[in-house]
């Protein structure tokens, strides 16, 4: 080998060794040349080498319990991975796969010892490497980002979505290279249109090779057409747009996708990431049904559905957008909402500041009150007419409200008469949890096994329902051999939701954090003779507040980022206080926003430096 590869060069492995040093080690090795979806490292196996990337892009993942695999890591040229297994014995911790066509340099264990010992600085590097893995393990240091994504359009609407992505990154301060078939009709600055023709996907495939070569985020932009096999398994993520106004356009993307699957050996369907683009109207649509010969494909879930202006050129909710985003990225944000009974409508106003702040989520997670804020945000549904739902529907009407403890007394019949469906219908619909535009979870408890059941299927109505179900108003909501009531018992910010759908950056919202400072009337400065006997439904309210701070800790303690509106003064029950009660949440928001954007910042900065090569997870294999 003459000439050293470039980023064999500035590996942190060989950086600070000699030409000749490194040649050394590197005669020793052997290149291996793996295809995209190739295996170099099972989980499990007998470890009896290490690799150095040469070209190409690799992804570290684990087996998960349930099935399935979790990705943590994905490493590119000069990264290096499997010593842990010849430093230590044992077995391969992760697997580890070619997301494109990939070479590596494969040193095997009695040529790694050898070069251990004829060179020092080889020692002295891998030390060094392994000293700066586990001051990311320990500080949850930034990990590489998937850098080549491919958008697929299936519909007129799609066309605008890729430049208005590249806009969207470069107002963020970030970057990305865009190889196309279409020209962008927006000004971005690294735009490059490849023309059709007999050579168009060898031609891109070289400049997508360009690409990998210096480190740069690409976005390979083509209409369905232009989709080959092997064009779309040089990426470690594909987003396949799907125009849900157009069916006429959409089925033909979708027969194009099944013809790809059917020719394509194993690993293209799980890097796709379904989209399903929509105009913005009143009721989301009931979501596109996939013909039988894709409905069994391991697809990424769920689909993600985004919404847009219409007309000749329309514009992409800025909600929507940031999330894609953050897909591409393989980064996830998610957002936890607690109950506290008419104290979640504080959440309102916290909400009401992040989306001025232009802060948006993947994920959102909702416990009782916070279930009926959760589900209905991520509905799309306005937070005005979020407000009404407590409001209207909540309150009791002025015909009994003039008689002693009507709020308890009204939410007692809507629970027990079994209004409380037809109230939330007026809003969530018949929607399902796959028909909302942003991922949501309800929590709910099962008083038969004890445990907590978190819903992220089926019937939203019926999940609300369950999540807040409280045991002071309702009887226990009896399905399928389970007893259910509010989720609030065992889980009130349900933070545990999102780190189970591997959120990395969670923000939380607890209603529930400061107890009043009176009951019934009693402080604790009350005389004995003077203090007042509380009523029975009072007592169990206040034992309800109590055990919600108490659970609040546990759970809130989880999150990256807790606002904690003070709502101490305002009664579980009495949802006529809104206007204070939004005011609160917008208080606590604005007085932690700056830094809630400043944590965001460092988890989504653009600024990462793409060309170096220290990993966070590069030696789990």
């Amino acid at each position: 080998m003459t000439c050293l590869p470039i980023h064999i060069r500035r590996s942190n492995l060989f950086g600070s060794l000699s030409d000749a040093e490194v040649r050394d080690i590197l005669a020793s090795c052997r290149t291996v040349t793996l295809h995209s979806g190739q295996l170099a490292c099972r989980q499990g196996e007998v470890g009896e080498s290490m690799f150095v990337i040469v070209s190409g892009r690799v992804s570290i993942s684990i087996d998960q319990p349930g099935g399935g695999q979790r990705v943590l890591n994905h490493l590119r040229p000069g990264d290096h991975f499997g010593e842990m297994s010849l430093l230590v014995g044992g077995s391969r911790s992760a697997n580890v796969t070619a997301v494109m066509d990939t070479e590596l340099l494969e040193l095997t264990r009695s040529d790694f010892e050898r070069s251990l010992a004829r060179v020092p600085g080889f020692a002295a590097n891998l030390c060094r490497s392994l000293g700066q893995w586990l001051q990311g393990q320990i500080s949850g240091g930034p990990r590489h980002e998937q850098m080549h994504v491919a958008v697929v359009r299936g519909g007129t609407a799609a066309a605008r979505l890729t430049p208005q992505i590249a806009t969207t990154v470069a107002a963020e301060g970030g970057k990305l290279h865009v190889l196309s078939d279409q020209s962008p009709g927006l000004l971005v600055s690294d735009w490059r249109r490849v023309k059709e023709g007999p050579d168009f996907e060898k031609s891109l495939l070289g400049n997508l090779s360009a690409a990998v070569a210096s480190n740069r985020r690409t976005v390979v932009d083509i209409d369905h057409l232009h989709a080959t096999s092997g064009l779309l398994m040089q990426h470690e993520l594909v987003l396949w747009v799907l125009d849900h106004d157009n069916p006429r356009q959409c089925q033909q993307s979708l027969d194009r996708l099944s013809s790809l699957l059917t020719a394509t050996p194993s690993g293209l369907a799980e890097r796709i990431q379904l989209v399903e683009v929509f105009r913005d109207n009143d009721q989301l649509p009931p979501v596109l049904k996939l013909p039988s010969e894709l409905t069994s494909q391991p697809f990424r879930q769920p689909v993600l559905r985004v919404q847009h202006s219409g007309g000749q050129e329309p514009e992409f909710h800025p909600r929507d957008l940031a999330r894609l985003i953050r897909t591409m990225r393989g980064i996830q944000v998610g957002l936890a909402l607690g109950g506290g009974g008419a104290r979640g409508i504080a959440h309102l106003g916290v909400l009401e500041v992040l989306e001025r702040e232009g802060i948006y989520f993947d994920r959102v997670a909702g416990t009782s009150a916070g279930a009926i804020v959760a589900t209905a945000y991520a509905a799309g549904i306005p937070l005005q007419r979020i407000r009404s739902v407590f409001e209207r529907e909540m309150t009791p009407p002025r015909s009994i409200a003039w008689l002693p403890k009507s709020r308890q007394w009204y939410m007692l019949g809507v629970f027990r008469l079994g209004l409380a469906e037809k109230k939330f219908r007026r809003y969530l619909n018949h929607y399902s949890f796959d028909e909302l535009l942003t991922p949501a979870q309800t929590v709910t408890v099962d008083l038969i096994s004890g445990e907590h059941r978190i819903r992220e299927a089926g019937d939203v109505v019926r999940s609300v329902l369950e999540s807040i179900n409280h045991p002071v108003f309702g009887a226990p909501i009896l399905r399928d051999g389970e007893a259910l009531v509010d989720g609030g018992v065992l889980m009130n910010v349900p933070v545990t939701a999102l780190r189970q759908k591997g959120v990395d950056f969670s923000v939380a919202v607890d209603v529930s954090k400061q107890l009043s400072r009176d009951f019934a009337g009693n402080t604790s400065e009350t005389a004995t003779a003077k203090m007042r006997k509380p009523g029975y439904l009072s007592t169990l309210l206040r034992v309800t507040d109590v055990e919600l701070i108490n659970l609040a800790r546990l759970h809130g303690s989880q999150c990256d980022f807790l606002f904690a509106p003070d709502t101490a003064e305002f009664p579980f029950d009495d949802f006529t206080q809104a206007e204070g009660l939004v005011e609160a949440g917008r208080r606590a928001a604005e007085a932690d926003v700056p830094r809630l954007k400043e944590a965001l910042a460092r988890v989504l900065s653009w600024d990462r430096p793409l060309s170096a090569t220290s990993s966070s997870s590069q030696q789990v294999a």
